[in-house]
């Protein structure tokens, strides 16, 4: 059933060419999509303007230029390859016909670098775009300051930009984050889980040393992020990805991720917590986070709010302080933001460790 399901779920994805799956009606669906113009349209022209070179993507007009699914297109990349790789591996034995096609199509994605103007070929060159994860998140985040005032980001002018974005916190995040070369500011944590999941297929499938480079330099992007939420959902990724590195920092990371797992629990409970501490210092919000500022570091689990991987784990619960009080008569259906959630965000990272010996249990 698994070689059936991937083997369709492939063709589909490459039927005509198109890099996306349809719908019902026989249209395109909204986020299942993989075509070189949706990722990197217009790239070309924004190439010929002054002001890419300060990573504001935007046409001679001045006007933004970035295609909707610009910064989606290092994430989306990597799916269509580990879809590819996966595809090879599970249904080779019961539709060799389609082998060939599989396996010309990734190594498209290792051919070259992708298209930046028509006509654009899907597919190829996509390992390049998986490598600008930090780059298109610094020129989505610079684009958006420059549309404040249709002027680059910059300590002169930064009066200016703050006085025209007077109650906007994102744009004043923008502003700021540019400025100060921040692209962390920039991160939809929802990508870096389903980022996960094709470069674990990619690293345990791929067995060309220069295509496994790239693809292990792809993820140390995302773990220049992922290092600091001290979570051993990535970091056992990360060393499983570099098994020869047992540097001090690396040990340390597996250290920190540990104690990350010692202070969560099996079953989550939502309970109010205290936002107020006084070793915290607060920072700006991200810029998907609302109003909420940011600590400068994660909270362990027990002193967070009810935790997912695919969640800010430095934004606040709100911007006001709120009161801890646990209660030995805890009602779990009253509701009220009191929630139960599944154990997995503990059970897969402390599994897969184990597996891999990243991990082991001591008497």
């Amino acid at each position: 059933m698994i070689s059936e399901i991937t083997h369709k779920m492939t063709n589909l994805i490459l039927k005509d060419n198109n890099y996306f799956i349809e719908d019902a009606t026989g249209k395109g669906t909204q986020w299942s999509r993989w075509t070189s113009k949706y990722f990197n349209d217009n790239i070309g022209e924004m190439e010929n303007q002054p002001e890419w070179s300060s990573n504001v993507g935007i046409y001679d007009t001045k006007d933004e230029a970035l295609s909707y699914g610009y910064e989606d297109g290092p994430l989306n990349a990597l799916e269509v390859m580990a879809t590819l790789k996966t595809a090879m591996t599970v249904t080779s034995k019961d539709y060799p016909v389609d082998q060939k096609m599989y396996q010309d199509a990734y190594n498209l994605t290792f051919d070259s670098s992708y298209s930046k103007a028509e006509p654009y070929v899907n597919g190829k060159g996509y390992m390049d775009m998986a490598l600008e994860y930090i780059k298109r998140r610094d020129v989505r985040q610079a684009t958006h300051a420059f549309n404040i005032l249709k002027e680059l980001s910059t300590y002169d002018n930064v009066s200016n930009l703050y006085n025209a974005s007077i109650g906007d916190w994102q744009a004043r995040s923008h502003i700021n984050s540019t400025i100060h070369n921040d692209w962390t500011q920039y991160i939809n944590y929802s990508d870096e889980e389903l980022g996960w999941f094709p470069i674990y297929q990619l690293i345990l499938q791929e067995k060309d040393p220069a295509r496994y480079k790239q693809i292990v330099d792809s993820y140390s992007q995302w773990y220049e992020n992922e290092k600091r939420e001290e979570n051993p959902f990535y970091t056992f990724l990360y060393q499983l990805a570099n098994p020869t590195d047992k540097s001090v920092s690396m040990q340390q990371d597996i250290q920190n991720s540990v104690r990350f797992l010692y202070r969560t629990q099996h079953v989550k409970i939502g309970f109010p917590v205290s936002y107020d501490r006084q070793d915290v210092f607060y920072i700006e919000p991200g810029d998907r986070d609302g109003s909420k500022a940011q600590t400068n570091y994660a909270l362990p689990l027990d002193e967070q709010r009810i935790h997912r991987n695919n969640s800010n784990p430095f934004s606040r619960a709100s911007n006001s302080a709120k009161d801890y009080s646990p209660s030995d008569t805890y009602n779990y259906n009253t509701g009220g933001g009191k929630n139960m959630d599944d154990g997995v965000t503990f059970l897969l990272p402390y599994w897969f460790g184990r597996n891999f010996g990243i991990i082991k249990e001591v008497n």
